[in-house]
Formats: structure tokens, C-alpha cells, sequence
């Protein structure tokens, strides 16, 4: 039988020279100790930004059928039109999608 065991801390040096103590408390092998395989914690960070990352991708979309409904365009020429028009703007794809939105919303779309 083959187990294993994660740790996490909030330093880099939380487990610096203890892999023999950590070890001997499960039962297991020290020099097979797999060490800052996630350092930074992307993957935890990913997802504590997924839902923000979620909100602003539906927002684009939205915008994106709002233009595509107004222009008589296909998703991906409107899609180039908010990128263009955010370009120019000097703001995000995702501040513009909001005016958007917005502007729809207020003129009664």
C-alpha cells in the first residue's frame, strides 16, 4: 500500500531540516519527500480568483451579444469590436464590456 501526505505552510523554511521528524510521525520515508512542489501556491491563488475571473468573462460575453444583437454581427466580429473600441478607449476588455452593458441597460436594451 502506497499513501501520502501534503503540507502546506505559509513560509517557504516552515519544514527547512525537520523531513526526518515529519517523516518518523507518519511512518515514512524522508529522503522521498517531494519539497516546495507548489511554492507559491498558483494553484490555490487560481482558484480564489476563479470566480471574479468567471464574473468578467460573462460580462464580456454579454457584451459581445450586445454588439453582435446591435451590429448584425457574428460573436467573433463583435468580440474584435470590443477589443478594438476597448483598445482605443485605453481600457480593459472587461471595463469596456461594463460601459457596454451599461450603456445598454440605461437606453432600454
Amino acid at each position: 500500500m502506497v499513501n501520502s501526505v501534503d503540507l502546506y505552510a505559509g513560509s517557504w523554511d516552515a519544514f527547512t531540516d525537520l523531513h526526518e521528524e515529519i517523516a518518523f510521525v507518519f511512518g515514512a520515508w524522508a529522503p522521498g519527500a517531494v519539497i516546495n512542489a507548489d511554492l507559491p501556491f498558483h494553484t490555490r491563488h487560481d482558484a480564489e480568483r476563479g470566480p471574479e475571473k468567471l464574473r468578467v468573462s460573462m460580462r464580456i460575453n454579454i457584451a459581445v451579444g450586445v454588439i453582435a444583437a446591435a451590429r448584425g454581427l457574428h460573436p467573433d466580429a463583435a468580440r474584435d469590436v470590443l477589443r478594438q473600441e476597448a483598445r482605443r478607449a485605453g481600457l480593459t476588455e472587461a471595463d469596456h464590456a461594463a460601459l457596454v452593458i451599461r450603456r445598454q441597460t440605461r437606453d432600454g436594451g
